[in-house]
């Protein structure tokens, strides 16, 4: 299975935070199933830390090194980009909407405990 990490199932896994979801950390945790990240949430995490709103175990910069040595990333593509502009305003939320976009053209299952996103034609667990 290919999976695509919300910023907040990112953050929770790698911080071994219990509010991720069981179902997301077990799939996680498969080393059959790919799992990928999206520019975006990585964008977002470095709005959030540099503004105080996150934060995070280490300074940015080797801690998004650590991550990226642990879960492919999973670059936007403008495939990708085109689609955000296709997508309804169930979601308002910028970052979720690339990340919604990207599940649609990759066929990648979208790890998020938003319950906005159920209402895209992706897959969601969480």
């Amino acid at each position: 299975m290919r999976l695509l990490l919300d910023t907040h199932a990112l953050l929770w896994y790698a911080m071994g935070d219990p509010r991720i979801g069981s179902e997301a950390k077990v799939l996680i945790d498969d080393l059959d199933n790919e799992a990928y990240v999206s520019m975006a949430a990585l964008w977002e995490i470095a709005i959030k830390y540099s503004i105080g709103k996150l934060e995070l175990p280490q300074p940015f910069k080797p801690y998004i090194a650590w991550l990226l040595e642990q879960i492919q990333v999973k670059v936007l593509s403008l495939q990708d980009i085109n689609m955000v502009s296709e997508l309804r305003l169930y979601h308002r939320d910028l970052f979720d909407r690339i990340m919604i976009a990207q599940a649609h053209n990759q066929d990648l299952v979208f790890l998020s405990g938003d319950s906005k996103v159920n209402q895209y034609d992706i897959q969601v667990i969480w």
